[in-house]
């Protein structure tokens, strides 16, 4: 595929938001791993925000 089609197909306006959708499903994966390190159950956060 050419590239030029693929940057027009792109919205990089939105890049800065997607950056911050990334790192925040990073920080919620980390958040389940360390209750599984610590309880041994893997499940979603007793926190609604990290939830």
């Amino acid at each position: 595929m050419d590239r030029a089609v693929d940057e027009r197909a792109r919205a990089s306006s939105i890049d800065g938001v997607r950056g911050y959708l990334a790192l925040s499903v990073v920080i919620h994966h980390a958040v389940i791993a360390r209750n599984w390190l610590q309880t041994g159950v893997w499940r979603l956060p007793d926190d609604p925000f990290f939830a």
